[in-house]
Order: C-alpha cells, then structure tokens, then sequence
C-alpha cells in the first residue's frame, strides 16, 4: 500500500523533511536510485516509456517506487508517496506497485530504486538512526498549574528519561495573565521520586509549595519518535543529513555483510592450497566483480562516516542539562511565588 507524504521541490532544500524525503534521500546517497518522469499510470502502475522500456522483466521487482512532484504543479496526490514494486514489464514500461491514494498522471515525476536496499529495510535504518537522536522538548501540559497543598506531580516517560539522563529542567511562569509573555523562571532543587519497575509513573517533587494557579513547564532530551507514514515528520531541530547519512552507514555495513553460502561456493574454488588463485574464467569474473563491490563499499562507508562526523560538528544538537543543586531564597521573604522576580531571589551554591 503506498503512503502519504509531502515532497515538493528539490528534496536536499526543503524547509521542512518527513520519511518520504529521508527515504528518497538516503537512495539517492546509496546509488541506487533512478529518476524519471512519468508518461502515464493508475493507482497501482508507473508507466515510463522512456526509462521503464530499457530494463529486463522484472528488474525492479521488490524495488521501491515514490511520486516526487505533481505533474499538474498542484501537489496533489499522490505527491509523497511511496510504495513497494510488485512486478515490472519491459515491452510495456510499466512497472506495478502497491496502491498509491490516486492516479498517477503524465508529467508526474517519480524516483525508482532496485530491490538491493528495500524500502522496508530503508525506513528501518531511518529509524534506528533517528533511535540515537535525542530533540529537545518543551512541555507546558504534563504538569499543569500548580494546586494548593501540592509539590508532588506525575512526570511523562520521556520526562523521566531525561531526568536519568540529567536532561530535564523544570520551570514555573510568573505572569499567568499573559498568555504571550508567561516570563519563564527556572525553578531548582526539585527531585525525582522513581516508582520502580511496573509501578506507577515517577513523581516531580518540587522544593516549595508555589502559589497555585501558576503553570509548571517541563524542558528535557528525549528520542525523536519513529517515523512509520511517509508524511510523519522529522523534527525541525534534526539535520536530515544527519538521519540520512547514518542510515547510509548503516545499510553499507548491512550490504558487506551479505556474503551467502553460493557465493561463498563461487568464490573459494578459485584460490589453492597455496593461496594462489585458480578456477575457471566465470570464477575469476565473479572474484573480480566481488573485489569491486566490496572496494566501492569500503569507500562508500568511508565517505558517508566522515560526512556524519562533520554534520555532527557543525550541527551539534542542544539539549536542555539538568542545573546543579542550588538553594533559592526571596529577598522579600517567605516562600516563592509566582510574582517573584529574577532580581528579588538570591542563590546560594
């Protein structure tokens, strides 16, 4: 079945990035991707008599197929989706696919890619790769205003994570009439009181009993939530180069992995007790085919790891740290309210 998303314009200057861009990305930096422009299709067919017809039957069988521009400049459907290849036909430069949400017209453009990184297998390293990214939250609903006679409040799981992680900070609005100007202030010594395993959720216990009526905000580091439609979202604070990068890597390793017992058979005759090489000539084609694949994989791998690293330094992600204990006092004296100020409190490290 194909899946919806948005993919207007050229994908690398886009504003805004879903899975369906990630996935068109991370194919194009594999090389396995191909481009073309439709002459024709249905809801479960692409026909392209200028590229399709040069291929053999069934060439991009378990491929990928998505719809990258409407033809008729409207973005309509099926703009952004993708879908997995069941069957294509050469004399008829169609290939079939899993049903798209409409028609696929002349003039729409589309990226086709073979079965060697299957679309399934691409989102899967899309979201690992997203699993080992951590997004910066902002929180003003889990909490809630503070109650009379409560310091004690249920914090959400990722909340909890970024606690553990000493990615959570914990703040409480001092103008509650204002909507627009809340004028945050960073409220410190709280703790965290774990429930345990299988127990209830953790508890935020905060170091005064605030005047009520004010909001409590929550700021923590938590992982970037998986992507399954094409048209979910990667967080604005992400690089999708980041994402698109470490998926590559991740699916070249997978690929130089993939060395199975009939190439094994294949390969191994050629070589004698000497480690010299012998074997008939269709042996030595296959060593030598071998060799280049592997060659252009390390190289691969290579380029994309340094490229990671260099999006890593040049887009270092910020993420909220928990501050270190600290004791608040009011100048005014008593106990801190919501109308405290910055200038009337008073730290002590």
């Amino acid at each position: 079945m194909g899946t919806s998303g948005t993919a207007i314009g050229t994908a690398e200057s886009l504003t805004a990035y879903n899975l369906f861009n990630l996935v068109h990305l991370t194919l194009r930096s594999l090389n396995v991707l191909k481009e073309g422009t439709a002459t024709g299709g249905s809801t479960t067919t692409v026909i392209d008599t200028a590229l399709l017809s040069r291929y053999e039957d069934d060439y991009w069988n378990g491929g990928t197929v998505g719809i990258t521009y409407d033809g008729g400049g409207a973005s309509a459907a099926p703009e952004g989706e993708f879908a997995v290849i069941s069957n294509s036909d050469s004399s008829l430069s169609t290939v079939t696919c899993g049903t798209l949400t409409a028609a696929v017209a002349s003039g729409d453009k589309y990226f086709i890619a073979d079965d060697t990184y299957q679309l399934y297998d691409v989102i899967g390293a899309i979201n690992r790769s997203l699993n080992n990214i951590e997004i910066p939250i902002w929180d003003e609903t889990s909490v809630g205003d503070i109650a009379a006679n409560q310091t004690e409040y249920s914090l959400p799981s990722d909340a909890k994570r970024g606690a553990s992680s000493r990615k959570l900070r914990v703040w409480l609005e001092r103008d509650k009439n204002d909507s627009n100007d809340q004028r945050w202030v960073e409220i410190l010594n709280w703790r965290v009181e774990h429930s345990g395993i299988g127990g209830n959720a953790d508890v935020l216990v905060l170091p005064y009993q605030y005047n009520s009526g004010y909001a409590v905000a929550l700021e923590y580091a938590a992982p970037h939530p998986t992507l399954i439609a094409a048209s979910d979202s990667l967080n604005e604070e992400v690089p999708w180069e980041m994402v698109v990068y470490s998926a590559t890597v991740d699916l070249l390793w997978w690929r130089k992995s993939l060395f199975d017992w009939q190439d094994y058979q294949e390969i191994m005759p050629m070589f004698n007790k000497d480690g010299e090489v012998v074997g008939t000539e269709q042996m030595q084609t296959n060593w030598q085919k071998y060799k280049a694949d592997q060659g252009q994989i390390n190289d691969m791998i290579v380029k994309y790891e340094q490229m990671l690293e260099d999006v890593k330094r040049t887009h270092p992600m910020k993420l909220p740290r928990s501050p270190n204990e600290v004791l608040a006092l009011s100048k005014t004296g008593g106990s801190l309210t919501g109308e405290d100020s910055e200038p009337n409190l008073v730290y002590l490290v």
